[in-house]
């Protein structure tokens, strides 16, 4: 098994160990606060456990992040290992909720995606097709450090990816932004259900992120 092969196959399976944690956590939450299942308006939640499971949150992300230093040198294979071990993990703890409490019902099943730093809302299919997008950025990085050791994306690359990134992040966080903009207490964030996800703009950012991609893949396939 050649090294890079080696490297994968062990955040593959840290990756999936975690998504089984997360898992279990919200099995453990929906049992507490969603014993008819999951739906929105947000269940009430005590303060003090708000605060943990968001820094639990956080924790995930330096876990993901440390793991990617541990297992890459420079910033830009690191940044290739995080995103894929991202990736692994959003997917198969959609794959472990499924096993464990049926759920979702379809790819198109509203969820809390985030919490960090607002409330991130939107249909499991969404985040499961930036997952697939950023499994095909960490393999266009690999291509790119395997044929030339000064690889580097260009600002144009660097654009595209974060504009495109950025407007996906409206897309999640819209409602629940807009609510907290204009003053909304918790008892109103509580009572409120979002509404039809907004698929033209996570489209667009979407769009942008390929572009990159495609322009990645061309860079390098001359």
């Amino acid at each position: 098994m050649k090294l890079i092969e080696k490297k994968y196959a062990v955040v593959s399976v840290f990756a999936v160990a975690m998504a089984f944690m997360e898992a279990a956590i919200v099995v453990y939450l929906r049992a507490l606060y969603y014993p008819e299942g999951f739906s929105f308006p947000l269940a009430a939640m005590p303060r003090n456990i708000l605060l943990v499971e968001i820094m639990r949150e956080a924790a995930t992300i330096v876990m993901i992040a440390s793991a990617a230093v541990l297992a890459a040198r420079q910033f830009y294979g690191r940044m290739a290992v995080f995103f894929y071990m991202f990736a692994v993990w959003d997917i198969f703890y959609y794959v472990f909720l499924k096993a464990l409490l049926g759920w979702p019902a379809s790819f198109f099943e509203m969820d809390v995606l985030f919490l960090i730093p607002a409330v991130w809302a939107g249909p499991v299919l969404a985040p499961l097709i930036c997952s697939f997008t950023m499994i095909a950025l960490a393999a266009l990085i690999e291509k790119g450090l395997a044929s030339a050791e000064n690889f580097r994306l260009s600002a144009r690359e660097w654009g595209l990816l974060w504009a495109g990134a950025f407007i996906i992040f409206l897309s999640f966080i819209w409602d629940y932004g807009f609510l907290i903009l204009n003053g909304a207490v918790q008892s109103q964030i509580l009572s409120f259900a979002p509404g039809p996800y907004k698929w033209g703009l996570f489209t667009s950012g979407e769009i942008l992120i390929l572009i990159s991609l495609f322009m990645i893949g061309k860079k390098k396939a001359q």
